[in-house]
């Protein structure tokens, strides 16, 4: 889980929980790493509006479709639907999920075309085989017809910490996806496998052939960036088709990452700014340290365009009075556990919002 290394909690279930969308927000680019008082204060303007009050059991995360229907995920595998203002009574889907430690179903997407050419919906978990799976639903009913199509999976059982999450088309229209690295940090490093790496590929499960290691041999052609801990949330700038990420840190430093094709960001060798011998890898555009305590980086995209959908996850319960920083994005984090989560004009804006501490964000 993030900002510290401890023991995974199961979540509490049956709490009241809020989902909430974000009418204003806070303009915030890379810049925040220099401003830390602005990425603290929420925006003049900012509000919510209560969505679902009840009926929801571990929500980890949301995302509205093209169509205006919202796609709540629940962490033990089931996806929910809000259409028309009303918690619809059938899940769309449930999906055999491992919901301990970081694990659960706690990624989703929707397909550019979407409502043009398909109606494809894109979700990450890990199963009860603990393996991490990336699969393909077409949502062009409130309840899903077909089994899933699986596009990936990894091959070595998840070790309860540090799974990633994230799915995001990038404006290439290749997809983008997170996996971190399942609690042994040497996997970061290690070219032959997915975990501690950001993964592109087509949206057919195929390997694109710009991929910087596509073809390489005893190399996963599926990779885009590596050194990763755990890139729990990631997003792209609309405005400027950039990539940028927040790691989850160990005990000391807490990145927001600039990522590029083919970036080595330093974990396990290198955690925050890098001080020695630091050939080859790419600093992080901002870091802060917590020393310990728990203060994990959740997320935050660059906002940049109309704010209409998000996703959201608790921030870390440990310090629920603090302000934690992270990248591009603005969170609150007071007594009631608020966190929003934005994204731009390709997307949404949103934020989830907790009365009590349920499933845990990751280390």
């Amino acid at each position: 889980m993030a900002g510290h290394a401890g023991t995974a909690r199961r979540p509490r279930r049956g709490g009241r929980w809020l989902i909430a969308l974000l009418a204003g927000l806070m303009l915030v680019g890379p810049a925040v790493a220099s401003a830390p008082k602005a990425a603290g204060s929420p925006s003049p303007d900012f509000q919510t509006s209560l969505i679902v009050g009840d009926g929801l059991d571990g929500p980890s995360g949301f995302e509205i479709a093209p169509d205006g229907r919202i796609f709540v995920l629940e962490r033990a595998g089931k996806i929910k639907i809000v259409k028309d203002g009303q918690l619809l009574p059938t899940p769309f889907a449930d999906l055999p999920s491992e919901d301990t430690g970081d694990r659960g179903l706690i990624g989703i997407a929707f397909d550019p075309d979407f409502g043009v050419s398909n109606h494809f919906v894109y979700f990450y978990y890990t199963g009860h085989d603990l393996l991490n799976h990336l699969v393909r639903f077409s949502a062009d009913a409130d309840v899903a017809q077909e089994a899933p199509l699986e596009l990936f999976r990894t091959s070595s059982p998840s070790q309860l910490l540090h799974v990633g999450g994230s799915i995001r088309f990038g404006p290439d229209g290749k997809l983008y996806f997170a996996v971190g690295d399942n609690g042994q940090g040497t996997n970061a490093q290690d070219l032959s496998n997915p975990h501690g790496k950001i993964l592109r590929i087509n949206k057919d499960g195929s390997i694109p052939d710009d991929n910087p290691f596509a073809g390489q041999p005893g190399k996963l052609g599926a990779i885009w960036a590596y050194g990763f801990r755990n890139p729990w949330r990631f997003q792209f700038d609309s405005a400027t088709g950039e990539l940028y990420g927040g790691d989850v840190g160990n005990f000391t430093w807490e990145e927001v990452n600039h990522i590029v094709r083919g970036g080595n960001y330093g974990w396990p060798l290198n955690e925050g700014l890098c001080t020695a011998n630091c050939a080859g890898f790419i600093d992080p555009i901002h870091a802060y340290p917590h020393d310990g305590s728990s203060a994990a980086v959740t997320g935050g995209p660059p906002p940049g365009g109309p704010t209409t959908s998000g996703r959201g996850r608790p921030p870390d319960r440990e310090t629920p009075d603090s302000d934690r920083g992270h990248g591009g994005g603005h969170r609150r984090a007071t007594g009631a556990a608020l966190v929003t989560w934005w994204r731009d004009d390709r997307g949404a804006t949103g934020s989830a919002r907790r009365r009590q501490a349920a499933a845990p964000v990751p280390r």
